[in-house]
């Protein structure tokens, strides 16, 4: 039970919108110890999406990839919301 708080608490999202466009950045622990980056994004009004994921088996070269996802999204014209 220790070990899965210990995951949980370093888990990241943010949710960037548009008025018509969606991105959905996550960063979490799989079961096996590697950190991933998980990108969606889509049409607001679509069920439709694509993802891209992306595995390190460091946290800092993880949190990376996601504050440079988070940066992309913001000068793309992208607010968080959530």
């Amino acid at each position: 039970m220790e070990k899965m708080n210990e995951i949980q608490s370093t888990q990241l999202t943010s949710l960037w919108k548009t008025t018509q466009k969606y991105c959905r950045i996550s960063l979490t622990k799989d079961m096996f110890g590697m950190w991933m980056v998980v990108r969606q994004w889509g049409v607001l009004e679509s069920e439709r999406y694509k993802e891209k994921t992306k595995s390190y088996s460091d946290y800092s070269s993880a949190l990376g990839d996601y504050r440079s996802a988070e940066r992309r999204r913001k000068s793309e014209g992208y607010s968080e919301s959530g």
